[in-house]
């Protein structure tokens, strides 16, 4: 039997955060949440999710900050950004993760569509299979 995908999603709005996990779980992962960054480190650290969305305004620590932090860490997941800032924050942390080691698999730009998030939790998806199955 296949071992599930796990996704880990951080978002300080837990009504988000929950709507994105339950979404998740939709597209075929496991998923968890976290509405704090030290939370959310804790648990990226425990289980090593195969995705990472992460919302670019948080608290405790802005999301460029976050990629970094998860660039130090050696992070292998796929990461989709999300932002309700019109999107002002999205093409700077898109043209960062490249040379931060990152690898990106899409962005959502709040308020979202949840066809849209699941159709772009469906192609992370498809990458995850993809990189096993590459290994």
């Amino acid at each position: 039997m296949t071992e599930k995908l796990l996704l880990i999603v951080v978002d300080d709005e837990p009504d988000i955060a929950e709507l994105v996990a339950d979404t998740a779980e939709m597209a075929g992962f496991e998923a968890m949440f976290a509405t704090n960054v030290p939370e959310f480190l804790r648990l990226e650290k425990d289980h090593s999710p195969d995705v990472v969305v992460t919302d670019l305004c948080i608290p405790q620590m802005d999301g460029i900050e976050l990629l970094q932090a998860l660039s130090d860490r050696k992070c292998r997941s796929g990461i989709i950004l999300m932002s309700g800032y019109r999107g002002r924050y999205i093409p700077l942390a898109e043209g960062m993760m490249d040379g931060l080691n990152l690898t990106h698999l899409g962005s959502i730009e709040k308020p979202f569509r949840i066809a849209q998030l699941k159709e772009k939790l469906q192609e992370a998806a498809k990458w995850c299979i993809e990189n096993r199955a590459a290994k």
